[in-house]
C-alpha cells in the first residue's frame, strides 16, 4: 500500500487510502475543475505512526478507563487531551519522515502549505462531522510540516470527533486519518458555498469575505451572504459590517484590519455570483447530490478548495447536548469579548440583584407579597441559569484554549502540567480545603474534641481554637450546602461538615498543594515557544486562561 499519492494517481477505489476530502479533490481535478496542487498523506502513514509507537495498545487503555456512555464531557475532553499529547512528544518513524519530506520537497519545494483532514469515512453522505478534524493554513518548512501532520492524525481522537464515534465508527483497531498536502491559495476572497441552502431547498446560499477563508470558517467574521434562486438565479443580498480580513502571516494566519477602500465593498459582484453559482450546480450534477463547497477566488480564477456533500443536519434533536458541547471551543476573540462582558457586566449585576434580594425581609411580609416574591426570585433564577450556560460555562472552558496551546508549544511530558500556570493566585477551593485540613488536624490532635463530635455533640467545643476555625469556616464558606462565597446568603446545617471533618481525622493528613510549582520556570518554558512578534498573544492566552480558571474555581 502507497504512504503517498498525487492527485492524478488516486481513483474511486482509493478511498480508504485517501480519505474523503483527497478523493474528492481527486475527483474534481480530473473532471476539470480548478483545485489547488494536492499531494496526499496516505492512512497508511498514519498506521505506521501508530503502530511504530504501539499506539493502539495506549489508546485503548485510554477507553478502558470506564465506559464512554458514562463519560461526563470534562473526561471525554481529558481522554483526548492524553491522547492528543501522545501524538505531540512522539516522533515519526525515521523512515516515513524521509519518505514525506521528500516528497514535500518535490512537490511544493519551499512554498509554504494548507495541511488539511481527510478521514476514509469524513465528507460521506450519512456523516454530519465537518470540521470536527483540525487543518491548517499557510505551514512553511518541513519540520513545522512533519509537526502539523502529527496534529491532524492526533485530531481523531479529538472529544469532538470522540463524541461523534458512533457516526464515524470510531474503532482504535480500523479508525484511520489520511492527511491533504495543498499548495496555499492566497485568495482576494472566499467563501463557501451550499448549492442547496439548508433551510430552503429552492435557493442557493453563497458566504463571502475578503482575504483567507478561515476566518468564517471559524466564526471569527461575519459574512455577507447572497441567496441565489435555483429556478431563476434570482440574487438577494445580505451585506454586513466589514472590519477584518484573514490574510496569510509569518507563522500562519492573522486577523488584521481591512483596508478601507474595501471596507464599503462586498468581497464578490455579481458576475462572480453567477459563476459560483453555476459552478456549484456543475458539481452538485457531477456528484449527484447538493454539495457544501469551500472556494476562492485567485484574481479572476475560481478555485475549489474542497466539496463535501451536505449531510443530514442531526443537531436538530433537542435532546442531543453535543452540538451545545462543541460549541465550548472558542476563539480567543470570542473569549476576549465572554471576558469582558463577564466582569464588566454580568457579574456585577448578579451581584448588585442578589444584594437587593436580600433586602427583603421575607419573614415580616403578607401572604400575597410572599408569593409575589417567590414567582420573582423563579423568574430571576431561570433567568441567571440561562447566564450560566450561555456566558459563565464556555468561558469556564477557556482553560481549554491555553491548555492546547501550552501543549502544543511546550510538549510536556504532562499533559496537565498547564494547570500549574494557571493556579498563580490563591483560589478559594484551596483555601477551603486548607482550612478544613486544619480543622481535621486539631481533632487528630484532642482526643476529647474527636469524642465530642462523634457524639453529634456541636456546642461548647472543649477546644475553643477549633470553634473558632469552624465559625470561621462557616461563615466565608457555608457548610457543603451552600457554593464558595455566598457568606451570609446561606443558613447552615454542621452536620455533614462535621462528618468531613472526622473521616478526614481518621487518615493521615496532607497538605492541600504539596509541592509548589516553579511558576517562573514553567512561564519560561511556555514563554520560549513564541516569536518576539508573537509574546504578547501568548501573554493575552495565559492571563485569559487564568481569569477563566478563577471562574471555574
Amino acid at each position: 500500500m502507497p504512504l503517498l499519492l498525487p492527485l492524478d494517481q488516486v481513483s474511486h477505489q482509493d478511498r480508504i487510502l485517501v480519505g474523503g476530502k483527497g478523493l474528492s479533490l481527486a475527483m474534481l481535478a480530473k473532471a476539470g475543475f480548478h483545485v489547488p496542487q494536492s499531494l496526499c498523506i496516505s492512512t497508511e502513514a498514519y498506521r505506521a505512526f501508530v503502530a511504530d509507537h504501539g499506539l493502539a495498545e495506549r489508546i485503548q487503555l485510554e477507553f478502558n478507563r470506564k465506559n464512554f456512555d458514562d463519560m461526563r464531557w470534562e473526561e471525554i475532553w481529558d481522554m483526548a487531551l492524553r491522547i492528543r499529547n501522545l501524538f505531540l512528544t512522539l516522533p515519526i518513524p525515521a523512515d516515513l519522515e524521509k519518505t514525506i519530506a521528500s516528497a514535500v520537497s518535490e512537490y511544493f519545494q519551499i512554498a509554504p502549505v494548507a495541511i488539511r483532514s481527510s478521514a476514509p469515512d469524513e465528507d460521506a453522505k450519512s456523516s454530519s462531522f465537518a470540521g470536527l478534524h483540525e487543518s491548517f493554513i499557510n505551514i512553511k518548512g518541513t519540520p513545522a510540516i512533519l509537526d502539523h501532520i502529527k496534529l491532524v492524525w492526533a485530531s481523531l481522537w479529538s472529544d469532538a470527533a470522540l463524541l461523534y464515534r458512533q457516526e464515524i465508527g470510531l474503532d482504535t483497531d480500523k479508525s484511520t486519518m489520511a492527511v491533504v498536502l495543498q499548495e496555499v491559495i492566497h485568495g482576494r476572497c472566499s467563501g463557501i458555498l451550499f448549492t442547496r441552502s439548508p433551510t430552503n431547498e429552492k435557493k442557493s446560499v453563497i458566504e463571502g469575505v475578503h482575504g483567507l477563508n478561515e476566518a468564517l470558517v471559524e466564526g471569527l467574521i461575519e459574512p455577507d451572504r447572497w441567496f441565489v434562486s435555483r429556478n431563476d438565479g434570482k440574487i438577494e443580498h445580505m451585506p454586513v459590517s466589514r472590519t477584518q480580513y484573514m490574510t496569510k502571516s509569518d507563522v500562519g494566519t492573522e486577523l488584521v484590519p481591512l483596508p478601507q477602500n474595501l471596507q464599503s465593498e462586498p468581497p464578490l459582484c455579481e458576475n462572480e455570483i453567477k459563476r459560483l453559482f453555476d459552478t456549484g450546480l456543475a458539481v452538485e450534477e457531477f456528484y449527484n447530490s447538493p454539495q457544501d463547497i469551500e472556494w476562492t477566488f485567485v484574481g479572476d480564477k475560481l478555485v475549489i478548495l474542497q466539496a463535501r456533500p451536505i449531510s443530514t443536519d442531526i443537531a436538530n434533536d433537542p435532546m442531543d447536548k453535543r452540538p451545545w458541547y462543541l460549541s465550548l471551543h472558542r476563539s480567543l476573540e470570542n473569549l476576549h469579548d465572554l471576558w469582558l462582558k463577564i466582569e464588566n457586566d454580568l457579574l456585577p449585576a448578579m451581584s448588585h440583584e442578589a444584594d437587593e434580594l436580600h433586602q427583603v425581609d421575607l419573614q415580616n411580609i403578607s401572604d400575597m407579597q410572599l408569593a409575589t416574591e417567590i414567582e420573582k426570585r423563579m423568574t430571576i433564577s431561570e433567568k441567571w441559569t440561562g447566564v450560566y450556560w450561555q456566558d459563565f460555562i464556555p468561558f469556564a472552558h477557556g482553560m481549554r484554549l491555553f491548555g492546547q496551546v501550552y501543549n502544543d508549544t511546550v510538549r510536556p511530558d504532562n499533559p496537565y502540567e498547564f494547570v500549574e500556570l494557571l493556579v498563580h493566585a490563591p483560589l478559594q477551593s484551596i483555601e477551603r480545603n486548607s482550612m478544613i485540613l486544619d480543622l481535621a488536624k486539631k481533632v487528630q490532635e484532642n482526643d476529647a474534641l474527636r469524642i465530642q463530635l462523634e457524639n453529634d455533640s456541636t456546642e461548647d467545643f472543649v477546644d475553643n481554637g477549633f470553634a473558632l476555625l469552624l465559625e470561621e469556616f462557616v461563615s466565608r464558606y457555608g457548610d457543603f450546602s451552600c457554593s464558595l462565597g455566598l457568606e451570609d446568603h446561606c443558613r447552615f446545617e454542621l452536620k455533614t461538615l462535621v462528618a468531613m471533618i472526622l473521616e478526614m481525622a481518621s487518615h493521615p493528613l496532607q497538605t492541600v498543594q504539596g509541592i509548589k510549582p516553579d511558576i517562573e520556570f514553567l512561564e519560561k518554558k511556555y514563554f520560549q515557544g513564541f516569536s518576539k512578534e508573537k509574546r504578547a498573544e501568548a501573554e493575552d492566552i495565559l492571563k485569559l486562561g487564568r481569569a477563566s480558571y478563577r471562574l471555574r474555581d
